[in-house]
């Protein structure tokens, strides 16, 4: 469809993003799109309707492999796998399912996850997913942490702020986060609630 466009623009795309805005239900969407990863993306800022798509979506094999699920998994892997890319919220009881994964294959399953969270430039949604696994495998906490320090100030959920505030690993990112300016003010208001809270 984009490919096929004169300008590099989806046709429906502006009246997706609209419906996503609005909470109405998509219309015409092609079959093979339906989905929960659609229609988080259909939902990200800034818009894409009046951008030209086409430099976007030549994506490489080898950049698909890190962001579609291994079938090579474990049966275990891929529970948890199932398990973190179903969930649309923080779920402690998904950690048990986590940690009957070998730890080799849960750093894979890891890698995968960030690679998608870029994909859908770091979404709420999708950093809750990935926290499950260093809250299971706390020798991961400083990987997500680093990852969470290389994305934009703006994407600086207060969603996850609550499940980081008790993690030895994450109180100098806390920290950074509530003197940084270019924190959002409602992320740093939940540091400093909950902080207040601890002490």
């Amino acid at each position: 469809m984009v490919v096929n466009s004169d300008d590099g623009k989806l046709p429906k795309l502006a009246e997706w993003e609209k419906s996503s805005e609005k909470g109405e239900e998509l219309k015409d969407v092609p079959e093979k799109w339906k989905g929960d990863f659609f229609e988080q993306w259909i939902g990200l800022t800034p818009s894409l309707a009046n951008l030209d798509l086409r430099p976007y979506i030549y994506i490489s094999q080898e950049d698909k492999k890190r962001i579609i699920p291994n079938n090579d998994f474990s049966p275990e892997g891929r529970a948890a796998l199932t398990a973190l890319t179903e969930t649309k919220k923080y779920n402690g009881s998904i950690l048990e399912i986590i940690k009957r994964v070998d730890i080799c294959e849960i750093e894979t399953i890891f890698e995968n996850l960030k690679n998608k969270a870029k994909t859908l430039q770091w979404s709420a949604i999708s950093l809750l997913q990935l926290l499950h696994i260093p809250m299971a495998f706390p020798e991961l906490g400083e990987s997500y942490v680093q990852f969470l320090e290389a994305m934009p100030a703006n994407k600086r959920e207060p969603s996850i702020i609550p499940h980081l505030a008790n993690q030895q690993w994450a109180s100098q990112l806390l920290e950074g986060w509530q003197n940084d300016t270019t924190t959002p003010s409602r992320t740093i208001t939940a540091i400093q609630v909950l902080r207040k809270g601890h002490r």
